[in-house]
């Protein structure tokens, strides 16, 4: 090679290796600043990413392509297509889908996230007469009750609604509940259901469990407060009802205590089942004296229905089971 070529070369790899250094590093800049911006959004550097236009928020990709129009006040992601939206700083919060398309009402004063769970948690009112509901981050609501308060300790998320209170642990951004207590009102006295974490283990969500101690409460309002007044027959599930309309046998009789001791899905084709076991105590009486106090095991069988409401499948109690005539006992006749 021709020496006074040698110092050309050189100086052009030099060159070369000065102008890759110098875009390496243009590249980390231009990482850290978008990096900034999204720890400020509270989403990953990912595409499609929330960008900032005036004051105001979108998505677009890497490249630039727009994907929803910077026109929010304020957008936070929670998964990678539903965000947090806010249309202006008057505004009300909702869930949206990356294409802008409306996922939950913008219903909501203010929307948080519990830090590092899959749980988000959309309040109604203000700090001192809230209602608070509880998503998931992929948007899906969690329980449709309306829970009055809550606090977060330790994965452990403690929830209140009036005479409802539930512990749900949050580890691994799954939701179990781990102790279960409500109260169900029957006339002047009460239904009360106590559920620990072995029995929750493979029941539904919050609002079944509601929707099955408010039944169970209604068929013992049906036996020991209003028996005039029997369950809607559309509430019946079956051909054979007599079993479940008896109120004549307690027409003489007080309830004095009910509790909810367990509660198990039943094994059934199509919509499930729930077998409710309760501890009643009541009172026969004769002449307005008691004449007799009874202490029992009753067991309803609740079954679920396509329109999402609840219909009574079977009871049974084994203090007035010998006084319940069969099919067989009407043929006979």
């Amino acid at each position: 090679m021709d020496r006074r070529m040698k110092p050309l070369i050189l100086l052009l790899l030099t060159a070369l290796l000065c102008l890759t250094v110098e875009m390496n590093a243009m590249i980390v800049r231009m990482h850290a600043e978008h990096t900034k911006e999204d720890i400020l959004q509270n989403i990953p550097l990912t595409e499609p990413y929330i960008y900032g236009n005036n004051g105001l928020w979108g998505i677009r990709t890497g490249s630039g392509r727009e994907i929803l129009a910077p026109e929010w006040y304020q957008l936070l992601a929670m998964s990678d297509d539903v965000l947090v939206a806010k249309h202006s700083e008057a505004g009300k919060y909702g869930l949206i889908h990356q294409n802008g398309e409306t996922i939950v009402p913008f219903i909501y004063d203010s929307f948080a996230t519990v830090s590092g769970e899959n749980l988000w948690i959309g309040s109604i009112g203000t700090e001192d007469d809230a209602l608070y509901h509880l998503y998931r981050g992929d948007g899906t609501l969690w329980s449709d009750t309306a829970w009055e308060e809550y606090s977060y300790e330790d994965k452990v998320l403690s929830l209140r609604n009036g005479e409802t209170e539930c512990s749900v642990s949050l580890a691994d951004s799954h939701f179990s509940i781990e102790s279960w207590h409500s109260v169900h009102h029957v006339g002047l006295h009460r239904l009360t259901m106590d559920l620990d974490a072995e029995q929750l283990k493979q029941l539904p969500a919050s609002n079944v469990l509601t929707h099955l101690g408010d039944a169970a409460a209604n068929y013992l309002i049906y036996l020991f407060v209003t028996p005039k007044n029997p369950p809607d027959a559309a509430l019946l599930v079956g051909e054979d009802t007599s079993p479940l309309t008896i109120s004549y046998l307690y027409a003489d009789c007080v309830l004095k205590k009910a509790s909810v001791r367990d509660i198990r899905i039943q094994e059934s084709e199509g919509f499930p089942q729930y077998i409710i076991k309760m501890d009643v105590a009541y009172n026969r009486m004769e002449d307005g004296q008691i004449a007799e106090r009874l202490e029992t095991d009753m067991t309803l069988t609740v079954a679920a229905n396509a329109d999402g409401s609840y219909g009574y499948a079977a009871f049974y109690d084994p203090q007035t089971a010998d006084l319940i005539p069969s099919s067989d006992d009407g043929e006979n006749d």
